[in-house]
């Protein structure tokens, strides 16, 4: 009978071990199981903020390129208007000269042809 008793404590004893290595391992498993959705919520909230940051980084980009957009556009219409007005001016200007031009031919021609006329009187 003893070796009865000592077989069945050592069958119970190797139940009981595997029973304990089987829920070590189930531990471990589930501390692992654990530490992989805590990996995974890390890296979620990780990749939360760098979508928030890259969304912020945009939003100033596109506000700051619309500010430079309208600005420049401000800055060229009153170019626009500073041209249109030396423009305007360079036209009168050039009206002026050419008149200037043309009546100082007027005067020349007008000389030439007098001097022609007393020239010929003269040798004629």
């Amino acid at each position: 009978m003893e070796s009865r008793s000592k077989s069945s404590f050592k069958n119970r004893s190797r139940s009981s071990c595997k029973q304990i290595l089987i829920n070590i391992k189930i531990k471990n498993y589930e501390h692992k199981k654990s530490n992989k959705i805590n990996l995974i919520n890390s890296v979620s909230k990780v990749i939360e903020t760098v979508k928030t940051s890259a969304k912020k980084a945009n939003d100033l980009a596109l506000n700051t390129t619309e500010d430079v957009v309208n600005e420049t556009i401000t800055i060229a219409s009153q170019w626009q208007k500073v041209t249109d007005k030396a423009l305007k001016g360079g036209v009168k200007l050039l009206d002026n000269q050419q008149n200037l031009v043309f009546d100082a031919l007027e005067t020349y021609k007008s000389h030439f042809v007098n001097g022609k006329k007393k020239m010929s009187k003269i040798f004629a």
